[in-house]
């Protein structure tokens, strides 16, 4: 089945161009360069009616084509049609009726609400305040612009060149010139201009006033800076002057402290080299101590080997008995579970045997019965 989208694509491609164009009239020759006798003859060209849904087909930029190669040629350069957003076109222009429609709803409710206060207002002998009227109406979209397609216009003359393909010279007329901007308003640039001016020498005015008070504020603070300056220094030599004798004090204390570091330095390496013998000792002496501990260490470990090892013999002999206990209790359950298998299919065969019996003898009964009912049938005949 064809669809809508590729029947109305075919629809526009074909309609009104399967049937062949009209005749045009073919001009007598006449040699380049001379004037023809009478007016122009102009072929008919079909020029499309006002809104024409669909672009007629540029059949002058294609000589030599046929008109269905000409349509596939205009398909296959035309960009694809989004389906998508037309619906989504088509959805939006349908929230936005009924937002419209709402929106006049809502106005209209207002708009009577008002008159009835209005109107209760009034007879109440009040008078309502005046609410201003703010038009309110959707901009209605401008009409589309009819297509610009110029008449078509006679070229030049048909030779033996063009004999064969009379539409090489027609072509569209070009599109009427844009109407000239508006001239510039010189008066009111003017007085614009003037009013600028003004401005401008208005804020130079005030910027040089600013920057004068700026200026001499700036004089005031460097002299109060040099001042300053000149106080910072003079305070400066007092303290280095102060700083001198305080340096002289400090090095004559210096030279007294090494003289007593000296004498410190002195008694101190006589405790040091008192502190290395008793340090001697006490190594010689942990010397000892270390090499008897360190025996006493090797014994512990032998003995937390044999220990270990006689502990790995126990917990294999333990994890034999386990094992055998477990195999044996496998061993029973198997042998329980066996003697409860043959106990239960005893029992089944027995139920077995109970139904077969209660089926024959219900069996010998109905027997019995139908034999009854046969003979007490033939008496009672």
């Amino acid at each position: 089945m064809t669809s809508p989208t590729r029947r109305n694509r075919c629809h526009a491609a074909h309609d009104n161009q399967d049937r062949p164009p009209p005749p045009v009239p073919q001009p007598a020759f006449v040699p380049p360069n001379q004037a023809q006798a009478g007016p122009v003859p102009r072929p008919f060209a079909w020029q499309p009616p006002p809104h024409f849904p669909y672009e007629p087909l540029p059949v002058g930029q294609y000589p030599g084509l046929p008109r269905n190669a000409i349509a596939q040629v205009q398909r296959a350069h035309r960009p694809p049609v989004d389906f998508n957003q037309r619906l989504n076109d088509q959805m939006n222009a349908a929230h936005n009726d009924r937002r419209r429609q709402r929106n006049l709803r809502q106005r209209q409710d207002r708009d009577e609400i008002r008159q009835q206060a209005q109107a209760e207002l009034m007879a109440a002998g009040m008078q309502p305040p005046q609410v201003p009227q703010i038009p309110n109406e959707p901009i209605q979209p401008a009409p589309p612009a009819p297509p610009e397609y110029g008449p078509m216009h006679y070229e030049g003359a048909i030779g033996p060149h063009n004999f064969d393909n009379p539409l090489h010279y027609f072509a569209p007329n070009p599109a009427p010139p844009l109407p000239e901007p508006p001239g510039p308003d010189y008066h009111q640039f003017n007085i614009q201009f003037q009013h600028h001016l003004q401005e401008e020498q208005m804020r130079i005015r005030n910027d040089l006033l600013q920057r004068q008070e700026q200026e001499a504020l700036r004089l005031q603070q460097i002299q109060e800076e040099q001042m300053r300056i000149r106080n910072d220094l003079l305070q400066r030599q007092e303290q280095e002057a102060l700083r001198h004798q305080q340096i002289q004090e400090e090095q004559m204390r210096i030279r007294n402290d090494l003289l007593q570091r000296q004498e410190q330095e002195a008694l101190r390496h006589q405790q040091i080299q008192e502190e290395q013998m008793r340090i001697r000792n006490d190594l010689l002496q942990r010397q000892e101590q270390e090499a008897l501990r360190h025996q006493q260490i090797q014994e512990e470990q032998m003995r937390i080997r044999n220990d270990l090892l006689q502990r790995q013999a126990q917990e294999a002999l333990r994890r034999q008995q386990i094992q055998l206990h477990l195999q044996q209790q496998e061993a029973e359950r198997i042998n329980r579970e066996a003697r409860e298998a043959l106990r239960l299919q005893e029992q089944e065969a027995e139920q077995i045997n109970r139904e077969a019996q209660y089926a024959h003898r219900l069996q010998l009964q109905q027997a019995a019965q139908i034999n009854r009912e046969a003979h007490s049938s033939r008496l009672r005949e």
